[in-house]
């Protein structure tokens, strides 16, 4: 729980946000395993949420009960970094001053 509390950034996102939005900016293919026992979460259809909610009302995200498997195959913020950290225009660039 601590370790994806640390990859949401320990924020309280609407559950609907994309875990791709959430977790752009991790360095490599990303799989997160867990069980819901805080009340944090991401990348959650309304629906299930919803379903969730009727089954275990007040505590569905705290209980155990449910889970989720979040994979994100290639972090696309992470491609944009990594571009404009290698990008060079000082002396001997081919950029015009």
């Amino acid at each position: 729980d601590a370790n994806y509390r640390r990859l949401l950034g320990d924020r309280v996102w609407s559950l609907q946000t994309p875990f791709s939005e959430v977790a752009g900016y991790f360095p490599a293919p990303l799989l997160a395993l867990r069980t819901l026992k805080a009340e944090l979460g991401c990348g959650i259809p309304a629906e299930q949420e919803e379903r969730a909610a009727s089954e275990n009302p007040g505590t569905w995200m705290t209980d155990g009960k449910f889970g989720v498997v979040q994979y994100l195959a290639s972090p696309a913020r992470q491609t944009a970094v990594a571009n404009a950290a290698w990008r060079w225009d000082g002396p001997g660039s081919d950029a015009t001053s």
